[in-house]
Formats: C-alpha cells, structure tokens, sequence
C-alpha cells in the first residue's frame, strides 16, 4: 500500500472537548482520545469512557451514538439506549460488522458495580454490538461465557479481529490468547510469554493493544515503566506470537537496566527490531493488509510505522501539537484504525484525524 501523506480533521476539533454528535467541527470528543476501530464499509467505532457511550463515524464524518446513554453509567444490555456502559474502553469490529467493547468494571463484592476509590480492583467485560444495534455480554463479569475442555477466558483485557473475522483474547493474568473463529470456536492462540524469557520474573507491564494478520500471528503492544523484581524497568516493545507459540520481541527493547532511569533513555529511535525506541507511552496499534504495523506513540505525539521485518520508522509527528497537512504534527495519538486501506484515522484530545 501507499501512503499519500497529508493530515486533516475528520470530526471534531483539536483542543475542543466535550460531547456531541454532528458532523464536522460541531462533534466534541473527550479530552483523553479514544479507542477506535473501522468495519469493512469503511465506519469508525470510538469509545467515549467519559460520557459511557460507543460512537459512530460515517465515511462521510458523521457521528452519532449507537450505544449508552450520555452521562448515565449502567450495565444494562438492550438496543441502543436501552443498553448502558460503566467505563468502556478498547473496541473492535467484525467483517460482519459487529462491534466488540471492553467494558472495565469496578466491582466490590463481586456483583455490585462500584465506583473506583482505590479499594477495589477492575473487572473487564466485553460487550457485542450488532449491525442492528443490539448490545450483549458476550465474555460476562466472572469470564465464563465462553469455554472449552482446555481452559476458560477469565478477566479478559485487550483484543483485535482479523480479517477472517476470528476474535483474539488477551489475559494477561493467564499469559495466553484465546482464538474464538466466526462459528463460536475457542482455540489457543499462544501465550503471551513463559516467564517472561529474557525480561526477568515479576514483570509488570501493560498490554495495551493488539493486531492480527490473518496468518496467526499476534502482534501485542506493551507500554513500558513497570517495575522488574530484579531491578530496572519495561519499556514500550512490540510483541510477535506465532500460532501455539510464546511471544518474542519484534520491535523497541525489553528493559532498560537498573540504574538508568526512562527518562534518561531516547524514545523516539527509529531502527530495526530492538534497536528502536519508543515512548514510555503508546496507546494504539493496527495493521495494513501487506503486514506493516502502526502505532499510535502517544508520548512522542507520532505514528510508527514498522515493517514485516521488524524495521521501525516515524511516519507522522515527534512535536506535540496539532498541525495539519503535509508536514503534520500531533498531539497525545491513542486510537488508530484504517478505514480504508490508505486511510488511517487517528484519535488525539477532541478529534479524530485523517491521514492519507
């Protein structure tokens, strides 16, 4: 594929935030960015956290609410309106044109939802959205909608679609990628790592994003800073899993030695596989059909671009602010998508960007 090069606002406006539905410059979406997927008509999907709501976006830029109510927390299935959402956060889609949330849920006894002051832990629920706009559960609160001999998806966290229309689950806590195949099929899809080869035990790290080829393979985003047992730290990398395999690093670095603090560390090092960099902070990553990877690296307000084979550049940005057209600049990247297959859309603080 090619990409063309230019940068412009497709709904709302760079530093105006809020919430309303429209078309161009009269949409308002929140101050943080979104998640946001594309089916095959070329519709976006972004997730509102702020006002607990799922948003459309037309080819032709504009935006409604096909699921929540705006301001009213719930969670509540049902068509439309009827259904309510407590926090959702990553979304996906279908070539069927169904629409997946992440539904994050603060729980205190287990069945109650509460409200996060610290003395609870979240719950991930994933949440279906048809064509028709009918909202179910389809991985509910305890994780035991879907299930085979082997295993059970418990506490679900991020997860993508391929182009054949299978279903990737990412659990962190249980190290693996559960497959569920357009006919309802659970399969494992590999593990996330075998004690963490090579990065040391007791890694806390963040999962943020997931993008599959239609190959089996898996290509997991981590966002960097968490602390290793032995000392030093994570840092942002992508991850490759091959079919029934543990992930290996394809892109960034796996740690940075005890001793050297993040901030010490360059982040925006373009190169190939682990002598790139990225930011300590990286929210978003999607795929193009020949397998080049894009991330939207929220800490270095740039899009990355890396290769089949691992070689990472900057496509978009390394200044923070919004600056359209040729030579484009972007401020805090989170969600990226194709709609089309040279038409990224990306989600900075109140817009939605094109770039083609």
């Amino acid at each position: 594929m090619s990409m063309l090069g230019a940068v412009s606002t497709f709904a709302g406006k760079e530093g105006v935030y809020g919430y309303a539905d429209g078309i161009g410059q009269n949409v308002k979406f929140p101050a943080k960015g979104s998640a946001i997927a594309s089916d095959m008509d070329g519709n976006a999907y972004v997730t509102d956290p702020e006002q607990f709501t799922v948003r459309k976006i037309t080819p032709t830029g504009s935006v409604s609410t096909i699921a929540g109510i705006a301001g009213v927390q719930g969670t509540n299935n049902g068509y439309g309106t009827e259904a309510k959402f407590w926090s959702p956060k990553g979304i996906a889609s279908n070539r069927s044109g169904d629409v997946y949330v992440s539904d994050l849920i603060y729980q205190n006894d287990g069945s109650t939802p509460a409200v996060n002051d610290g003395s609870n832990l979240p719950i991930t629920t994933i949440r279906n959205i048809t064509r028709s706009g009918s909202v179910s559960t389809l991985v509910d609160v305890m994780g035991m909608t879907w299930e085979d001999s082997t295993f059970k998806v418990v506490n679900p966290t991020v997860f993508t679609t391929d182009k054949a229309g299978n279903l990737y689950i990412a659990e962190v806590g249980w190290r693996r990628i559960k497959k569920i195949a357009p006919d309802g099929t659970v399969s494992s899809a590999g593990g996330l790592t075998e004690e963490w080869p090579g990065y040391g035990r007791g890694v806390v790290s963040y999962l943020r994003g997931m993008a599959a080829d239609g190959k089996g393979n898996v290509f997991l985003l981590f966002e960097g800073h968490g602390l290793l047992s032995h000392g030093g730290f994570t840092s942002t990398r992508i991850e490759k899993v091959t079919a029934g395999n543990y992930a290996t690093l394809f892109a960034g670095r796996a740690t940075v030695p005890n001793g050297t603090a993040l901030q010490e560390e360059p982040s925006l090092v373009d190169g190939k596989g682990s002598d790139a960099r990225f930011s300590s902070s990286a929210k978003g990553i999607t795929i193009d059909d020949v397998g080049n990877l894009y991330v939207a690296d929220t800490g270095n307000h740039s899009i990355r671009k890396i290769t089949p084979d691992g070689t990472v550049s900057t496509l978009i940005g390394s200044k923070k602010g919004v600056r359209l057209g040729s030579s484009p600049s972007l401020d805090s990247p989170t969600g990226i998508t194709f709609a089309a297959p040279n038409t990224l859309l990306i989600t900075t603080p109140g817009s939605v960007l094109k770039f083609q």
